[in-house]
């Protein structure tokens, strides 16, 4: 504060007889004089100044409460730092961010889908969490998950997983089968792991007739068993495909539209109206610009930009040569899926243009497996020695 006196030399000897501590005592004219005291002795200093006609000025307040009350002044400042307050208590009981350890090849998007369906999801209660109930119920929707283990850091949820191996996921073999025939063929090659062979190389052999017996007659006894080999026969096959002879090609950019949403969680919002579909001369582009946190932690919150350019369209008549190696392609491909394993040897194959479309006709002949595996009855129940 600055005290003017008619003798501040005196004045300073009567505020120190009065006990008053004064510090940083400077001369500002031959009248005035700057010092700091103690918030508790200003009223001291206030009386010994009206007693010697003295004035006084406070120039800089200091302290908690001139701080409080400063404070009180700005009511934005107030409200952030009092939700900043309620947040650090509040956020760290709620679940924001689910990782997933130790996934193998199980994808983690499906494993976070089922945890939803188990209690663990955006905004969930960390206090309402249970990893006993999470991992039983986990391991129930998901059979292919050996062990799988819940732990809670702030809010983020951590779990830890370990998948099956192959050898655990397989079921070990029960009961008595036969290796029959799928379709019909004639016997190529055939190779017997376990069981009665009742086949033999260049026999021809009909759908669901018994190519590996499993059981064997012992003489005494009659042995069921699982049968286990493979059996390879020359087969044929006769397809009937079609496309069209006129096709629509993709023209020049006739209009481009841009539009916006937001992903919270698992609701999305749209800036825009209209459902968003489109007929067939629309490409759409989507981009996903997701909140990222410092330390790599991504919000379930994204910005999607979403681009639709329309283009004219052109009819083409499609060329016979290409029309045949479509449809070519498409009937190796329909053969090789409908084969265990296997191969097309020899095709006839005929093209034909009839109302508007490529018409073809084609016979194949292909090895392939035709051993599949089919239970059979338990008669050894009923054996008769």
């Amino acid at each position: 504060m600055e005290l003017t006196a008619a003798d501040p030399a005196a004045l300073l000897s009567k505020l120190l007889k009065t006990d008053v501590e004064l510090s940083d005592v400077g001369q500002i004219s031959g009248l005035a004089v700057q010092l700091t005291i103690q918030r508790s002795q200003f009223s001291k200093v206030q009386a010994v100044c009206r007693a010697e006609g003295a004035t006084w000025k406070v120039l800089r307040s200091t302290g908690l409460l001139r701080l409080l009350r400063q404070a009180l002044g700005r009511p934005v400042l107030v409200l952030g730092f009092v939700a900043i307050i309620l947040l650090t208590l509040y956020v760290p009981t709620k679940v924001l961010f689910i990782q997933v350890e130790g996934a193998g090849d199980i994808p983690e998007n499906q494993i976070i889908m089922h945890l939803e369906n188990c209690g663990i999801r955006l905004g969930a209660d960390r206090t309402e969490i249970r990893s006993e109930r999470v991992k039983n119920a986990l391991l129930e929707a998901m059979p292919e998950l050996q062990w799988v283990g819940v732990n809670t850091y702030g809010c983020r949820a951590v779990v830890s997983v370990r998948p099956r191996t192959q050898a655990e996921r397989e079921v070990p073999e029960r009961g008595i089968s036969s290796i029959v025939a799928a379709r019909d063929g004639v016997i190529r090659q055939f190779t017997t792991l376990q069981g009665n062979t009742l086949c033999k190389i260049g026999q021809s052999v009909t759908q669901g007739q018994v190519l590996i017996s499993g059981y064997s007659d012992l003489g005494i006894c009659l042995r069921g068993t699982q049968a286990k080999g493979e059996v390879y026969a020359q087969t044929q096959h006769a397809l009937q495909v079609l496309t069209p002879s006129e096709i629509y090609q993709r023209g020049e950019v006739a209009r481009q539209e841009k539009k916006y949403s937001v992903i919270i969680g698992k609701f999305r919002i749209n800036f825009f109206k209209g459902s968003g579909i489109s007929d067939a001369t629309c490409v759409k582009m989507y981009s996903y610009n997701y909140m990222t946190l410092p330390g790599g932690f991504q919000l379930p919150i994204a910005l999607v930009a979403e681009q639709t350019v329309w283009h004219g369209t052109n009819i083409v008549k499609q060329n016979p040569q290409v029309a045949g190696e479509l449809l070519s392609a498409c009937a190796n491909r329909v053969l090789l899926q409908s084969m265990i394993a296997g191969q097309i040897e020899n095709r006839y194959e005929i093209v034909t243009e009839l109302d508007g479309v490529y018409y073809q006709v084609g016979k194949y002949a292909c090895y392939e497996m035709i051993g599949i595996s089919r239970p059979e009855e338990d008669l050894t129940k009923h054996e008769v020695n």
